[in-house]
Parts: C-alpha cells; structure tokens; sequence
C-alpha cells in the first residue's frame, strides 16, 4: 500500500491452478463487497517477474469495479518471486502518486 490517495494495490502471485481459482474468486469477492467508490486500487502480478495486470484506478461507479474485477488473473505460471511482485508495487504506486499529484 502507497500514502496519498492509493489505498489498496493487490499483489498476485502465479500459483498452482487449484489455488488460483480460490485466490481469483477471493479477490473478486473483495473488491465486489469491500472495495467503495472513491478507493484507488490495482492489480500487480508475478512469478519470476512482475508486471501491472490492472492500472490503479479510482473505482467511481460499479461499471469501474466490474471491470476491475475481470482483470483479475485466472491463470497460474512460473515461479513466485515476491520481492519482484513488491517491488513492482512500489514503482506503479510512485507513478499514481505522480501522476495524482499532478492532476490536483
């Protein structure tokens, strides 16, 4: 999680397929009833490497958490380097911060 206006940013690590249709179905169940208008929120996932499945967004209307929620990853590859997925988090939550502070 960053300060300034992100509030909520998942890691996603690639497992084994059993588990990732468990964790897919938990993530979407969080945001579905967790995940308010107004939260900034996105999507990391990894497995040797990390890379942004869903931008940070703020979730202003269902249409956004819907979309959200079908980007959510369904599948499982590779490795799990979680150093990798964090500090991919780190640099997508720099670039929000950024690109927000700009804007306001």
């Amino acid at each position: 999680m960053c300060k300034n206006r992100i509030d909520l940013h998942i890691l996603f690590p690639y497992v084994h397929v059993e588990r990732i249709v468990i964790s897919s179905q938990t993530v979407k169940d969080f945001i579905s009833t967790y995940i308010s208008n107004g939260t900034a929120i996105g999507i990391v996932q990894f497995n040797s490497r990390a890379y942004e499945s869903a931008p940070i967004r703020v979730i202003t209307s269902e249409n956004d958490r819907n979309n959200l929620i079908a980007s959510v990853p369904t599948y499982a590859d590779g490795g799990t380097n979680i150093g990798s997925g964090i500090s991919k988090c780190r640099e997508v939550c720099k670039l929000f911060k950024l690109y927000f502070n700009r804007r306001n």
